[in-house]
């Protein structure tokens, strides 16, 4: 699968070498599922190299400068130690250093294809009376994450009706681990509405 080993390589991932007491739980676990040999540290996007000398240790200096993780614990809340491979610090960087251009707090709204051309209503995400903008593409790649890309995309095919080819496979057995529990009040009247199935909540 050589886009999946790319995407590791541009995100940095490598295996996290140490374990806790959590770690030690599920090992448990899996000894006594009889599936020990499944068991094994989790692939992380992050630098583990010196957290006092800043430098690029992926692309050869042409990426921006890192620091190595502190194992402070804040990666859910946001690195405040330059050392996470959020999307800014590899296909963000390039794409914008390559020429494109990043349209920050815009949000999708509509998606339609006419004459051989998508066209992309986006709004405000940060105002309510923000006008709305227009973008004409031959193509667009959808990267939203499971929950927004499956919204945007869910939307187009059953509420607006703009992307009706889209298949009717779109949304089922998805889940975005546990959080899929914070969307799932949220989300089960648009899920009841488009008669689809877009999260499974699993016990």
């Amino acid at each position: 699968m050589p886009y999946y080993n790319k995407a590791k390589f541009m995100l940095g991932t490598t295996a996290y070498n140490k374990r806790y007491t959590a770690d030690n739980v599920l090992l448990d676990i899996a000894k006594e599922m009889g599936r020990e040999h499944t068991f094994k540290n989790v692939d992380v996007g992050v630098y583990f190299g010196d957290s006092a000398d800043e430098k690029d240790p992926y692309f050869g200096g042409e990426g921006p400068a890192r620091k190595g993780c502190t194992e402070c614990a804040g990666c859910m809340v946001g690195c405040r130690h330059n050392a996470k491979n959020t999307l800014d610090k590899n296909y963000l960087h390039f794409a914008r250093k390559y020429g494109a251009a990043i349209h920050a707090e815009e949000q999708v709204v509509k998606i339609e294809y006419k004459d051989s051309y998508y066209q992309v209503e986006t709004t405000r995400s940060t105002s309510f009376f923000s006008k709305r903008k227009v973008y004409r593409s031959k193509g667009i790649i959808m990267s939203a994450g499971v929950i927004g890309t499956l919204e945007i995309l869910l939307q187009q095919k059953h509420k607006l009706k703009t992307l009706p080819l889209l298949s009717d496979c779109l949304g089922k057995q998805s889940s975005n681990k546990l959080r899929i529990f914070m969307w799932s009040n949220f989300c089960e009247s648009q899920i009841e509405s488009w008669n689809c199935d877009l999260l499974r909540i699993l016990p």
